[in-house]
Formats: structure tokens, C-alpha cells, sequence
């Protein structure tokens, strides 16, 4: 290097080659290849078939899956389905809440499980059996939670019954099996202040994933409803993209009073999506666009073009000396 004796580039490349072989010391000291450990587990290709045949449910998105502790932490990125664990162990504060000494059939119904992954043969809900696999202590059993041409825990839903609670009161009322989750829906004190009864009517709910960020949804509901999406909420959450698909009703208002903004992402449910729908029948846009992002790229393309403009400016002194 320019500047630099030889001693000192023979010590910087022998760092440079022990640093190379410390970092992929795993790859090189392994009973496996590289080759050997991109095959497949016989349980994950069997749980990617599953949730592949469950695909076109009445709402449009196969069911969300729940590994037990069965296989690798970030195998879902590589199946492509979606697990209630995510791919990695940071988590929102509310919805890690759900795996606290939580019931498991209550989250698998408010995350829209359909496929378990688990050491359990028999699960404390109908289910269906669908393989297992001996393992070297114990055994690995895929179930499927679905009955056929039915979605047992929906990815949305219409409720009848709005209820105010602090997040602590939430999470109780939540895990109570008294309470049917598919019949009322709880939200902060600072947005809904008393408790409300909603009108019910023949509803619909059709999604379609656009993006990792983006839901495209279509409902048909003969009264002014709310739907809960099974998504984590958080404040970058906006609705775009709408289109009124019925003159009668014509998709505003049927109710007076004060009411929730229409069509706005709301906490629901302490971690999820709550969203007030007029009645009538529409498709939209469910995006989460923060703005966040947009500030980051302003004050980087702003950095960049002072960094520009500096630069410019002492090359400039220089040519001109």
C-alpha cells in the first residue's frame, strides 16, 4: 500500500486471512457441506405442501403457521409462508405479550394460525393430523388446524361489540376464553371512550398481498362495521388506493354522532389492525408507509448533496490557486 512499509502489509494481509478463516471456522469445521445443509427437513417440505394446499381459503391468503421450537428460527423466509414468530427474536413489546404465558389457542385464532409445527401429538382444539416425524429424542407431528373449504382462524374479521382498555386489561381479556374474540374488539381508552354495539349484516372479506407491506382488501358490508386485520399495528399503517364498488349504500357514513375516522388504521386488540368500514361494498390499499422512511432518505439526500457541494467547493479553491 501507498505510504506503508512491507512489514506492515505482511501483518495487515495475515489478519486480513486469519480473520477470513475465523468467520466461516463453523462452515469449515462442520460434519455437513454447504451443499448437504441446503436440503431440506423432511417436516419443513412437508409443512411448505400443507400450507401450499390451504392456499385459496375464502379470504384469499393461506393460513399463518406455528413452529414449536421444530426447526430453524428463520426457515419461513426460505418456504415462503408466513410463521406467528417472524424471522427474527426482536419483537413489538405488545404483540411478544402473545408468547408470554398466553393461551395457545387464543393467539393461534388472533394471528389466523392454521398450520402447527410441535412436539404436541394431540392438540387442545379440532385438528387434523397430517404427518409426523421421529426425531432422535422425540418426535415432530404437523398438524393442520383448517377444516376443509373453511378458515378456522381468519387473517380479518368483522366484529359486532367495541370495548375501551388499557393494554394490561386487553391482554386479560384476551386470554379469557369467556369472551369470543370473533364478537368484540378492544381498543385504547384515548380512542374509544365508552363501549359500542355495531349493527351486523351480510359482510365479506377478500385479501390479497400486494407486498410484505401491503394488503390489498375488498369488503362487502351491508352496515357501517369494523374490521380487525390480523397485522401488527403501527403508526406508519395508511389506507390508499380506494374505489367504491356499490351506488347503494355508497360506501360514507350510515351512523351520526361521534364516531371513529373512517378507513384509518386504528390499535385494535392491543397489537393488531382495527379499520372502520362504511357500508357498501370497496377494495383498497392496507400499506404501512411511515413516514419515518421518507424523513431518513430527506436528511441522507440532503447529507449526500452538503457532502457534494463541499467537496465542489475546496476542489474548485484548489484549481483556482
Amino acid at each position: 500500500l501507498p505510504g506503508w512499509d512491507r512489514r506492515r502489509a505482511i501483518l495487515l494481509t495475515a489478519a486480513l486471512l486469519v480473520n477470513l478463516f475465523v468467520v466461516n471456522m463453523g462452515t469449515n469445521l462442520s460434519d455437513f457441506g454447504p451443499v448437504r445443509k441446503t436440503i431440506l427437513a423432511p417436516e419443513m417440505v412437508a409443512l411448505q405442501d400443507a400450507v401450499a394446499t390451504q392456499a385459496p381459503n375464502e379470504q384469499g391468503l393461506p393460513g399463518r403457521v406455528y413452529n414449536e421450537f421444530r426447526v430453524y428460527e428463520d426457515y419461513a423466509m426460505r418456504l415462503g409462508v408466513e410463521d406467528v414468530w417472524g424471522s427474527s427474536p426482536l419483537r413489538l413489546a405488545r404483540y411478544a405479550a402473545l408468547f408470554d404465558n398466553f393461551p395457545l389457542d387464543r393467539m393461534w385464532r388472533l394471528t389466523g394460525v392454521e398450520t402447527v409445527l410441535t412436539w404436541r401429538r394431540e392438540l387442545f382444539e379440532p385438528s387434523t393430523l397430517l404427518a409426523e416425524f421421529p426425531q432422535a429424542t422425540d418426535t415432530t407431528y404437523l398438524h393442520a388446524l383448517s377444516v376443509p373449504d373453511a378458515t378456522t382462524n381468519p387473517r380479518a374479521w368483522f366484529v359486532s361489540a367495541l370495548r375501551p382498555g388499557t393494554d394490561e386489561a386487553v391482554l386479560a381479556a384476551l386470554a379469557d376464553h369467556a369472551i369470543d374474540l370473533a364478537e368484540v374488539a378492544f381498543l385504547p381508552p384515548e380512542t374509544l371512550s365508552s363501549a359500542t354495539t355495531l349493527r351486523t349484516g351480510e359482510q365479506m372479506v377478500l385479501l390479497r398481498r400486494l407486498s410484505p407491506q401491503a394488503l390489498q382488501i375488498h369488503v362487502r358490508s351491508a352496515q357501517e362495521g369494523m374490521l380487525v386485520v390480523s397485522e401488527n399495528w403501527m403508526p406508519g399503517w395508511r389506507v390508499d388506493s380506494f374505489t367504491c364498488l356499490s351506488p347503494s349504500p355508497p360506501c360514507a357514513r350510515t351512523t351520526s354522532g361521534d364516531e371513529l375516522p373512517l378507513l384509518t388504521a386504528l390499535r385494535a386488540d392491543l397489537t393488531f389492525i382495527g379499520l372502520v368500514i362504511p357500508a357498501g361494498e370497496m377494495t383498497f390499499t392496507l400499506r404501512y408507509q411511515p413516514m419515518s422512511v421518507y424523513l431518513g432518505l430527506t436528511i441522507s439526500g440532503a447529507t449526500a448533496l452538503l457532502l457534494l457541494i463541499v467537496c465542489l467547493w475546496r476542489w474548485r479553491r484548489r484549481v483556482t490557486r
